[in-house]
C-alpha cells in the first residue's frame, strides 16, 4: 500500500451522495468506484446498444411510412390531375355551350326587339321619309322659283340701272351745257385779257367790255371826268338807271375814292343805285364781298374783284332791282327796312355761294356715281352670267 500512488479528487461536499461516500473506510471507497464504474461501463454498452438497435427499427419504420405515404401522395396527384383534366375539358363544353345558349338568346331577344321598333315606330319612319321627300321637292320647287325671282330680280336692277344711266346721261348733258355755257364766257374773257389791243387799256375800258358782255340787252354808257359825279358808266334798261364805278387798284380801293363815289351818288339825282366795282382787289372798310348800303334811300353795292368773277355784277345788279321793284311795299328810307333787306340779301348771297359750291360738287359727285354705275352694272352682268 506504501509504494501505492495517490491523487486528489475534489467533490463538493454539500452532496448527499458524497457525504455518504466519505464515511466508508478508504478500502470500501475504492470497493465502490470499481463497482460503480463497472455498473456504469455496462449499463453504457447497454443502452448504446438499445438506443441503436432502436434507431435502426425507427429509420426502417419511417422509411416504409414515408415511401407508402409518397405513393398514396403520388396516387393521389395522379387521380386529382385527371380530375383536373376532366373537369377543364367539361367546364370549356360547358362555357363553349353557354356562350352558344347566350348568343341564341340575345339573337332572339334582338329580333323580338327589332320587329317590336318596326312595328313602333314603322310609322313613324314612314312619315319622316314621306316628309323628307316632301321637303326635298320643296326645295327644289324653291331654288327654281329663288333663280326666277333672282333673274327678274337682276332684270329690274338693270331696268332701273338703265333709266338712271339715261336720267344720269340727261343731267351730265345739262350739267356739260353749262359747263360749256362757262366756258365760252370764260374763253371770251380770256380773249379780252389776251388780245393785244387790250393789253394796254385801263381798268374803264376792260370793265366797258365786261359790262356789254353781262348786259347785252341795257344801254351802257361811258362817262369822262369831265362830264362829273356820273361815275365811268351807266346802265339803262326800261324801268331803272344805275351807276357803275370801275377802280382798277393793286391795293384795295382807298378811303378818297369811296367819299368820291358816296359825292356822286348824293350829287346824282337820275340814278336809281350805285355799284362800285374793284377789278382786282378789295375795298377799305367794305371787309365783305357784296357789301350793301344805302345812300339817300338808294341800295349801293360794292364788289371785289370783279376781273375774276363777272358774273357778281349781274348778281349785284340782280338784287338791286329786286329791292327796287319792291320799294312801293315798305319805305326803304328807314333803317329798320335797310337792315331787313341787308339781313335777306346776306341769306341770300350766303345760298348763292352755297348753290355754286353744292353745283361744284354735283359735277364731282354725279361722275362719281356713272362710275359707280358702270362698276355696278358690270358686277350684275357677271352675276347674271354666273346664275345662268
Amino acid at each position: 500500500m506504501d509504494d501505492d500512488k495517490y491523487t486528489e479528487v475534489i467533490l463538493p461536499t454539500n452532496n448527499k451522495s458524497v457525504k455518504e461516500f466519505l464515511l466508508f473506510p478508504q478500502e470500501k471507497q475504492l470497493q465502490i468506484l470499481k463497482l460503480g464504474l463497472s455498473t456504469y461501463t455496462y449499463s453504457s454498452q447497454k443502452f448504446r446498444s438499445t438506443i441503436d438497435g432502436e434507431k435502426e427499427d425507427i429509420v426502417e419504420k419511417l422509411t416504409t411510412q414515408y415511401t407508402k405515404e409518397l405513393q398514396d401522395i403520388r396516387s393521389t396527384n395522379y387521380t386529382l390531375h385527371n380530375t383536373i383534366t376532366d373537369l377543364k375539358k367539361t367546364n370549356q363544353q360547358q362555357k363553349v355551350e353557354f356562350h352558344r345558349e347566350k348568343e341564341t338568346e340575345i339573337n332572339e331577344q334582338k329580333y323580338i326587339i327589332q320587329n317590336n321598333l318596326e312595328r313602333l315606330y314603322g310609322e313613324k319612319i314612314k312619315q319622316m321619309t314621306d316628309k323628307i321627300e316632301f321637303l326635298e321637292n320643296k326645295k327644289e320647287e324653291l331654288h327654281n322659283q329663288s333663280f326666277e325671282q333672282q333673274q327678274q330680280y337682276y332684270e329690274k336692277i338693270f331696268q332701273e340701272k338703265q333709266e338712271s344711266i339715261e336720267k344720269s346721261n340727261k343731267i351730265r348733258e345739262n350739267c356739260e351745257e353749262k359747263i360749256e355755257l362757262y366756258r365760252q364766257q370764260i374763253e371770251s374773257f380770256q380773249k379780252i385779257n389776251q388780245n393785244s389791243t387790250l393789253k394796254g387799256q385801263k381798268g374803264e375800258d376792260i370793265m366797258y367790255n365786261l359790262l356789254i358782255d353781262t348786259f347785252p340787252g341795257c344801254q351802257i354808257d361811258c362817262h369822262t371826268s369831265k362830264e362829273g359825279h356820273k361815275g365811268d358808266f351807266s346802265v339803262i334798261d326800261d324801268t331803272h338807271h344805275g351807276m357803275i364805278e370801275s377802280k382798277n387798284y393793286k391795293k384795295n380801293v382807298p378811303k378818297n375814292e369811296i367819299q368820291k363815289f358816296y359825292t356822286d351818288i348824293e350829287t346824282n339825282n337820275d340814278i336809281d343805285y350805285a355799284i362800285l366795282c374793284s377789278l382786282r382787289s378789295g375795298v377799305a372798310n367794305k371787309p365783305q364781298d357784296f357789301t350793301l348800303e344805302f345812300i339817300m334811300g338808294k341800295p349801293v353795292i360794292f364788289l371785289h374783284k370783279v376781273k375774276d368773277n363777272k358774273q357778281g355784277i349781274l348778281l349785284a345788279y340782280t338784287i338791286c332791282k329786286l329791292i327796287l321793284k319792291n320799294m312801293q311795299c315798305f319805305d326803304i328810307t328807314k333803317e329798320e327796312n335797310q337792315i331787313k333787306i341787308k339781313q335777306i340779301v346776306k341769306g341770300y348771297l350766303q345760298n348763292h355761294k352755297k348753290i355754286l359750291s353744292l353745283l361744284n360738287d354735283h359735277n364731282k359727285n354725279m361722275n362719281e356715281m356713272m362710275e359707280k354705275q358702270f362698276s355696278d352694272f358690270n358686277n350684275i352682268l357677271g352675276l347674271i352670267n354666273f346664275a345662268s
